[in-house]
Order: structure tokens, then sequence, then C-alpha cells
């Protein structure tokens, strides 16, 4: 069988396959002012509390679907409530409750539904951290998020004080450097393609479903808790 999920289940164990396999399903509810309301904020900010740090050990299966489920306008609330409630964001809420490969990946999935350009802004600089560059996740990053490149270069330029053509010039060279500007470049004109036309009247492909949400830190929290 060579579909992804099985791919998956022979690459991953333990809480990470879990946590992906959740993600896989696609089980996303659309959001519906009428059922996500304020109550169901609080009742699942309620539950994230019971899976995570309301218990003797954690609920991490509880905490997956909760996560996967909720969709980003709806998860904005419930992290609200969480933050008024327990003093602490969902971001560090995970980071208690979570290790390793999996703390990771769920911060990640958290951060795209809450603070999308912060996000990957974080990956463009996690790719040029340190010695060397990691130049899959730079190219992996550039490309699949080439559609909101100009507002992650806002966040960057906020985060870091340094714009994304800046870090590309700094960490590649030759052709590849060039490919990597082009792409930024261009990127200008997606953002204004989907900026000013309906999506299913654009005859290119969509690289990514992002929330364009609160991006407060105040409200949210930071990446890094």
């Amino acid at each position: 069988e060579n579909d992804l999920g099985s791919l998956l289940k022979r690459e991953l164990r333990g809480d990470l396959e879990d946590f992906m396999m959740t993600c896989l399903q696609g089980v996303e509810e659309t959001f519906d002012p009428e059922v996500h309301t304020a109550e169901r904020a609080k009742e699942d900010a309620e539950k994230f509390h019971e899976a995570g740090e309301g218990r003797w050990g954690t609920d991490e299966m509880g905490l997956f679907k909760l996560l996967c489920f909720s969709p980003p306008e709806h998860l904005n609330n419930v992290n609200s409530v969480y933050t008024d409630k327990y003093d602490l964001t969902l971001f560090k809420a995970m980071e208690n409750e979570l290790r390793s490969d999996v703390e990771d990946a769920v911060l990640y999935a958290l951060g795209m539904k809450l603070k999308p350009y912060e996000t990957v802004a974080k990956l463009i600089k996690d790719a040029c951290k340190g010695v060397g560059t990691d130049e899959l996740l730079l190219t992996a990053t550039i490309i699949r998020y080439q559609t909101i490149l100009p507002r992650v270069c806002d966040s960057h330029n906020e985060l870091y004080d340094k714009a994304i053509p800046e870090r590309i010039e700094d960490e590649c060279r030759g052709d590849y450097k060039n490919v990597l500007l082009a792409v930024y470049e261009n990127a200008h004109y997606f953002d204004y393609v989907f900026e000013n036309h309906r999506a299913e009247d654009i005859s290119v492909y969509w690289i990514g479903d992002v929330n364009d949400g609160p991006q407060d830190e105040e409200e949210i929290g930071t990446i890094d808790g």
C-alpha cells in the first residue's frame, strides 16, 4: 500500500503517529457562529484543561482531536478563554504537556491556526540558524507558503528585524539564491491575486488555506509560549 496513511504508519510511532493520523483525517469543522459560540469556547477550553494540565498524566488523543477539530476562529476564542481562566496560553499549555517531535508538530499546527504568518516566519528563521543552512526546510517553506510571503515578511521583519530577501541573500549563493529570490518576488503577484479575486476564479494552484484571523500577540500568546 502506497497511500500517505500507510507511509506514515510505517515511519512514525507513538504520539507523533497518533497526531499525524488525526491531522490526516481532515476533520476540522467549518466555522459556524451558531455552533461555535462563546459558550462552546468555554466548554472546549475546559476540555483542553481536563485533557492536559487538569489531570494526572496527559490525554494526548483528547488534545489532538480538540486541536484538529477546531476551526481557527473558534480556536482563537478558546485560547482567549483558556488564557483568562488559567493564566497561560494554549501554546504554553501544550509545551508543558508534550515533548520531543510531537511537541514541535502540535505547536506548529496550533501556530498555523492562530498565528500563521509568525509561524511561517519562524520556520524560515529556524532553517537559517546555527552553522549552515537547512536548504530543504528553507526551500519547502518559501515554495509552500509563497501565496502569503508578503505578509510573512512583515512578521519576519517585526520578529527578527530582517526582511526575508535579506536572509536569502545572507544564507544562499548562486542559482539557488536567485531561484528563491524569484519565488519571493513573484509571491507579491499571488498576494495581489488572492486579495482581489475569488479563489474559484483563479486559474493557479492553491498552496494552502491559511487563516487570516487575529495576529495580536497579547490575545494569542507567542509561538514559543
